[in-house]
């Protein structure tokens, strides 16, 4: 799967040799990803964390309103959400159940316990009325955005059609609050840098339909933008480009 995407991604701009590196890199950081989150059950996750470039954030939280993070599957993003929880505000991390109900409350309690807040879809509505609530207290909702969901449409990613998730845009329009992209490096195990980018501006034109498509498109092109900072650090397993 990662070679495919690999393939997909970057086609012709890549060597071989090159694509092959990114993989070998994308397993190992996965893996220490997950050795990292299980070794740390203490709360120090993100100890060894630095952010860089937060300012715009911190300004935005102090209007009160709360503020949305937009982050992808990079480096180590357990310690990116407990990094900016403990650092700048309470996080809530806009989540789905992992593997079987044990499973999922072991790994809801190591990220409770590394200070961030799940907000779970269980039934339809109320992960957003969570957020609504979490934005009301002037705290930050993040949320992942470089995996599909079913039935959403094909926007571009890399150039080539792939499955995007437009459910945060549509959110965004019914519940508007600043928004914030941000991506993580490792330097070295436990040890990881976040970097915020500048306010994400999404557009507006009370065209919803539209808007959500033209939202989602850019914050694609976001995350692309991320990724291609550092690839090997990120994770390729997931087929965005599927049928």
């Amino acid at each position: 799967m990662i070679f495919k995407n690999l393939d997909i991604a970057f086609a012709n701009e890549k060597p071989p040799e090159e694509k092959n590196k990114i993989a070998e890199a994308c397993y190992y950081h996965f893996i220490l990803t997950a050795l990292e989150f299980l070794y740390f059950r203490n709360g120090d996750i993100a100890k060894n964390m630095r952010i860089e470039n937060s300012e715009s954030l911190r300004i935005a939280l102090t209007k009160g309103t709360g503020a949305y993070v937009i982050a992808m599957h990079m480096s180590n993003w357990e310690a990116s959400a407990s990094g900016v929880s403990k650092q700048i505000k309470n996080v809530n991390v806009v989540v789905k159940k992992v593997g079987s109900p044990g499973m999922d409350r072991f790994v809801t309690q190591l990220r409770k316990a590394n200070g961030m807040n799940v907000i779970f879809r269980k039934s339809t509505g109320d992960a957003v009325r969570n957020m609504r609530k979490v934005l009301n207290l002037n705290e930050i909702v993040a949320v992942i955005l470089d995996q599909a969901r079913p039935g959403e449409p094909f926007l571009p990613f890399f150039g080539k059609p792939a499955k995007t998730n437009t459910s945060f845009t549509a959110i965004w329009a019914r519940i508007k609050a600043p928004v914030f992209m941000a991506y993580s490096v490792r330097e070295s195990i436990g040890k990881h840098v976040l970097y915020f980018k500048e306010e994400v501006v999404l557009q507006d034109t009370g065209d919803s339909k539209n808007d959500v498509l033209a939202n989602s498109t850019h914050i694609n092109a976001l995350i692309e933008s991320c990724i291609r900072e550092c690839p090997e650090q990120y994770f390729w397993l997931h087929d965005r480009w599927k049928n």
